[in-house]
């Protein structure tokens, strides 16, 4: 999600916060979506188990980021797939860049 609040222009903080007054998303651990939108296809929870431990995992459908956009971005997004989205970050990357 941090990651389509830059593709549309927003500080992911302020994203986050803003879609948490509008009521798209709440905070249970991590960034959850109210059930409405995920039966709306814009978001999917994913659920797993890494090294013995349970996770949750918010990801926004290219639906969603569509909705996203044209809700509270700019007016040039650029097409973004969800293969794009998915792309894991380098082994030497900083979690700042």
């Amino acid at each position: 999600m941090s990651d389509v609040a830059k593709i549309i222009g927003w500080n992911p903080h302020a994203f986050f916060d803003q879609l948490k007054e509008d009521g798209v998303i709440f905070r249970r651990g991590v960034w959850l979506p109210y059930q409405e939108h995920i039966d709306n296809g814009r978001f999917e929870v994913k659920t797993g188990e890494n090294d013995g431990f349970g996770f949750r995992q918010t990801r926004v459908t290219p639906k969603g980021i569509a909705w996203l956009a044209e809700k509270y971005g700019k007016d040039d997004v650029p097409e973004v797939s969800a293969a794009v989205l998915k792309k894991p970050k380098s082994a030497g990357a900083s979690k700042h860049n």
